[in-house]
């Protein structure tokens, strides 16, 4: 039941946290999923919006479970036992597995999130973690770099980035998503040069760099 909803916690990479609907009842009272063919049985979360109002909430099957098709759908409310409003739905993302991404969400308000077994035909284990985007996913958050004669570097993560929507793609690197952005203000020399570097024991070690106006 909700109120008695798995804490998620949301951070920058996915740690899963097993759960079952084995045994799971239907919840009364709160409007049926918008996708998924929800016929009940369904399990609850909890996760906390982070400052940028972003969470991605992934789910994968596990070894050996009957559950291989599942939906999710996500909702927001005053309290566990208020009225709740759908913000989310999904089914088949990864694979026949649901994910879910959300932006624009209240940062510090609690979420609901409802798993559920399509069509009510199979039960079992399954996973599930909620991840958010680094804090310069967009440019109108982007981390700003000082200019300066010798370099000091700054270090960030591309872990759970997002693609941004709206900005002309990149002209080299072949660009597909999962971006971070940086501000710089120009000199009086009007010349910059932005250098970026490998982390030891990071598995990106092959980046690509646009600088737009």
């Amino acid at each position: 039941d909700p109120c008695a909803a798995t804490s998620l916690t949301v951070a920058s990479t996915c740690t899963n946290t097993t759960s079952t609907t084995a045994g799971a009842s239907n919840t009364a009272g709160i409007p049926a999923p918008s996708c998924g063919n929800y016929m009940g049985s369904d399990v609850w979360f909890t996760a906390v919006a982070p400052a940028n109002g972003k969470i991605t909430l992934t789910t994968s099957t596990v070894g050996g479970s009957n559950l291989t098709d599942a939906a999710m759908a996500v909702y927001s409310a005053s309290a566990c036992g208020a009225a709740m409003t759908e913000v989310g739905c999904n089914d088949n993302s990864a694979g026949n597995m649901p994910v879910l991404a959300l932006s624009g969400l209240t940062s510090g308000t609690t979420y609901y999130v409802r798993i559920w077994g399509y069509g009510n035909t199979a039960y079992g284990q399954f996973n599930i973690c909620a991840t958010t985007p680094p804090v310069n996913d967009d440019p109108c958050a982007a981390t700003s770099l000082t200019v300066g004669t010798s370099c000091t570097n700054t270090t960030s993560t591309n872990v759970s980035a997002t693609s941004t929507s709206g900005i002309p793609a990149p002209s080299c690197g072949s660009y597909s998503g999962g971006d971070v952005w940086f501000t710089v203000v120009a000199p009086a020399s009007g010349q910059l040069v932005l250098t970026g570097s490998t982390v030891g024991g990071s598995s990106l070690t092959d980046g690509a760099m646009a600088l737009y106006s």
